[in-house]
């Protein structure tokens, strides 16, 4: 799997009150585990993915399945918020984060300009 740098330079895990990288974690696999509500509580995950949305274009769409399509800065409002659509999309984000920690355990990640 082929990332961007900006995916590299992402939070990929939050512990001990600090995010980590996915650039950072590259060089300690053994320290990957898997991120949920549960371990993160909620205020942590919505800080977290606020962290990971900062390096997204601001006009960049997401759709939310049943909800529509958002940009980055109204998905942040909804988050704040804690809307459903924010639910959503921190779920939808925790589901992507915890798949890049498979991938990135399988050795299947690639950084790419």
């Amino acid at each position: 799997m082929k990332l961007q740098k900006r995916e590299f330079d992402k939070p990929l895990d939050f512990r001990d009150g600090k995010y980590r990288s996915l650039r950072e974690l590259r060089d300690h696999p053994g320290e990957l585990r898997t991120l949920s509500l549960s371990v993160l509580g909620e205020p942590n995950l919505k800080d977290f993915v606020l962290k990971r949305y900062e390096s997204e274009p601001r006009d960049k769409e997401v759709h939310i399945l049943g909800e529509g399509s958002f940009t980055i800065d109204q998905l942040e409002s909804e988050i704040r918020r804690g809307t459903k659509v924010g639910k959503l999309a921190m779920e939808t984000e925790l589901d992507w984060v915890n798949f890049l920690k498979e991938k990135l355990e399988a050795g299947d990640i690639e950084e790419v300009e």
